[in-house]
């Protein structure tokens, strides 16, 4: 396997930054305090929530929202000006601040909670638009797939280090000097701030320098939303990438919503506690690191598209497997498999979506449509979940991803047609 480049490496090196986000707030600790502190029937924005569950899958699902209306401003700004690495900076400065907020989340304050968590989240996802754009500026397309993968998988690595070294210092808690366990968690989102900030200073050093174009801003936001018009024009023109894109909107849609809802699922209906939640949170991280490199080198056996099938298959069976676990021992069978698949999925659908890219020098256009594309996608998951949660359950919304699953299976199907019957080798 051949060595990264410097530039490589700082790409890589930013998927461990801003994974500690997605593990530790995203997927396991904010969620087990969020349970705790704001149990059904809480008042919060002036209201009795009926499910705590479905307020924060509601809140995640606006803040998406949020981030589909800013990613054409954001990718108009950033290809006219040249400046993808500055805005990748904002993001994870806006993203990092709202992890040190977090630490004043209780009881008292769980509106702060809230909208700290939806910020963060903005944070993490304007920064992805630009970080994924530098894909095909620093690896060519026979090196896309491997660095791809070697992106998560480090993410996955890094994150479950700090995840580790919280649990120990709660396992501790009083030899540390702290009153209760509760409160290392609360500076545990103070340590996941500073690992995204900091980690993401070596990124900034080593990306491809930019030299800024003098622009106006007003011009260029309102030229945003006509590139992302434009983008989906060019889109349109090449059946590959215009069946890829939907196909995409459907995988998006399964596993960002799954994979989201599926820490309060586990707490609420499974008997999974936080401690089991943590550890199940860890073995994903692992599966996902050894699924990344495996579907990684069978890509390059079997293509891209081959290789998608099998990660989509194991998800429609985690989600029916989900809906009748009836105890929490299945659940890490469950997590292994996810892992394993979400690591493939993920790091397959961005290299195979820089693959297929037209020639072109507005790389955070194209892939700005693919963060809305997921985001589009995300939100509409979320809300959709969240609406099942109010009015049936939430076994009745993991069943509906299995459907969603399907489809996209069904879709890559007829996007793999379409490669075939145009030469593409992919």
């Amino acid at each position: 396997m051949s060595k990264l480049t410097k530039e490589q490496k700082g790409w890589v090196i930013f998927d461990c930054a801003n994974s500690a986000y997605y593990l530790i707030i995203n997927s396991t600790i904010f969620p087990a305090l969020f349970q705790h502190m704001v149990p059904d029937g809480s008042l919060a924005f002036g209201v009795h929530v009926k499910s705590s569950e479905a307020m924060f899958q509601l809140a995640l699902g606006i803040s998406y929202v949020i981030i589909v209306f800013l990613s054409p401003i954001l990718s108009g700004i950033a290809d006219y000006s040249n400046r993808k690495k500055f805005f990748m900076k904002l993001f994870t400065f806006i993203g990092s601040g709202a992890c040190f907020t977090l630490y004043l989340f209780d009881e008292t304050h769980i509106e702060l909670g809230v909208i700290a968590a939806a910020i963060a989240m903005i944070g993490f996802s304007g920064s992805i638009v630009f970080y994924n754009a530098f894909l095909p500026e620093i690896a060519k397309p026979e090196e896309q797939d491997r660095i791809s993968a070697r992106g998560f998988a480090t993410g996955y690595f890094g994150s479950s280090i700090l995840l580790i070294l919280i649990v120990l210092a709660s396992t501790f808690y009083k030899e540390l000097g702290f009153d209760e366990k509760i409160e290392v968690f609360s500076i545990g989102f103070i340590a996941v701030g500073l690992w995204w900030l900091g980690f993401s200073q070596y990124t900034f050093k080593h990306l491809p320098a930019e030299e800024s174009i003098k622009i106006s801003y007003g011009a260029v936001i309102k030229n945003g939303f006509k590139e992302t018009k434009k983008v989906w024009k060019q889109i349109k023109e090449q059946e590959v990438l215009y069946k890829f894109i939907f196909t995409y909107f459907f995988i998006s849609m399964g596993l960002q919503t799954l994979v989201l809802i599926a820490p309060l699922f586990a707490l609420e209906n499974l008997g999974v506690d936080s401690s089991q939640l943590i550890v199940v949170a860890l073995i994903i991280q692992v599966a996902g690191i050894i699924g990344a490199m495996f579907f990684a080198w069978l890509s390059k056996k079997k293509g891209n598209f081959n290789t998608l099938f099998i990660p989509l298959i194991i998800f429609v069976f985690i989600c029916l497997s989900v809906v009748f676990v009836v105890n929490s021992t299945l659940f890490y069978v469950v997590g292994i498999c996810l892992g394993f698949a979400m690591a493939g999925a993920q790091s397959l659908a961005r290299s195979t979506y820089s693959k297929i890219l037209p020639e072109t020098h507005d790389h955070a256009s194209f892939f700005s449509f693919y963060d809305i594309a997921e985001k589009i996608a995300t939100a509409l998951g979320m809300l959709m979940a969240a609406l099942v949660s109010f009015i049936g359950n939430s076994r009745s919304s993991i069943l509906l991803l299995s459907i969603i699953f399907t489809i996209a299976i069904f879709l890559l199907a007829r996007t793999k047609k379409a490669a075939k019957l145009h030469g593409a080798k992919i």
